[in-house]
């Protein structure tokens, strides 16, 4: 699956293409699911939703909607600040996986009220 970045460095003719194998790629995975042949259902959501981001990028095109392409050098940056780990980023996570535990643990019960 192409992320939208990738896709829009398409031209409106490979998109057109593309979109027209991934309505395939539906239709053959509806066909599978209704028949009880389609093992992993989660297959026919993830084809969806790329043919729904095709289409949208074709309609963009089609109206002259041309969008940036988000540069690639934010992405590395990013992973070198996560490679180094800040002690303040540390912290966080270590805070919001208490919080979830917390969250998850069963809770005491309320002790009943004396009846009068």
């Amino acid at each position: 699956m192409a992320t939208a970045n990738e896709l829009r460095q398409m031209t409106q003719e490979e998109l057109s293409r593309m979109a027209e194998e991934t309505r395939q790629t539906v239709f053959n995975l509806q066909l599978k699911h209704k028949t009880g042949h389609l093992e992993n259902t989660s297959e026919m959501g993830r084809s969806r939703k790329e043919l729904a981001r095709l289409l949208t990028l074709l309609r963009e095109g089609q109206l002259g909607l041309a969008r940036k392409v988000h540069a690639e050098a934010a992405k590395p940056a990013r992973a070198a600040a996560g490679e180094a780990g800040s002690s303040d980023d540390e912290k966080g996570a270590k805070k919001k996986g208490a919080a979830k535990a917390a969250a998850k643990a069963p809770k005491a019960a309320k002790p009943k009220k004396a009846a009068k």
